[in-house]
């Protein structure tokens, strides 16, 4: 059984739409919140984050009233203007949802200008392999396949449209990208 998740702001959410989700049979939301003050998150995400806790919290509620098995993973991506929020963020949702996620802010591949701070990736330091390459597919709203989030261009150049999922993340390409984070050699791929 393949385990299906996708990642929302949820600031578009209402009761139908969390409904939906909850009866959908998707495994799993991540949902992208980045702060814990209405400021921060006004600046990062250009919402409002009353209205996006509002759906959070209705998401929350209406999976316990259901027993429903959709797993809630929800993440903070670290920058300067949020990092004095971090811990306050952990507190608050650890206890709320399945998985909170820490992540640092990253470039997309050299696509986008970014200065995370101290909070940036040493790349002297050793890179591990991608967990995701191993275990989950990315397909995007056009059905290309992707490495991961970060591959907003789909480099692998495959489509669910053309082909099976299953042969897309077997296929020669994807292998390929597999083994050289195996070998240590990830800064080969530019996304990475």
């Amino acid at each position: 059984k393949a385990l299906i998740r996708f990642t929302t702001n949820l600031a578009l959410a209402d009761e139908r739409i969390i409904e939906e989700m909850l009866t959908s049979g998707i495994s799993g939301i991540h949902v992208s919140l980045n702060a814990s003050s209405p400021d921060t998150y006004s600046e990062l995400m250009g919402l409002d984050l009353e209205k996006t806790l509002t759906n959070l919290n209705r998401l929350i509620a209406r999976r316990a009233e259901l027993g429903a098995r959709l797993t809630i993973l929800i993440s903070f991506l670290v920058c300067d203007r949020n990092e004095a929020e971090r811990e306050r963020f952990v507190a608050e949702w650890s206890e709320r949802v399945d998985s909170v996620s820490i992540q640092r802010a990253v470039d997309w591949g050299g696509r986008v200008k970014v200065d995370p701070g101290k909070n940036r990736y040493d790349r002297a330091k050793f890179l591990f392999p991608c967990a995701d390459l191993f275990g989950r597919i990315v397909l995007q709203s056009d059905g290309k396949a992707a490495l991961c989030c970060q591959d907003s261009k789909g480099m692998i150049g495959l489509s669910v449209l053309d082909r099976p999922i299953l042969d897309i993340f077997y296929s020669d390409a994807f292998e390929r990208i597999r083994s050289l984070h195996l070998t240590g050699r990830i800064r080969e791929i530019r996304q990475c």
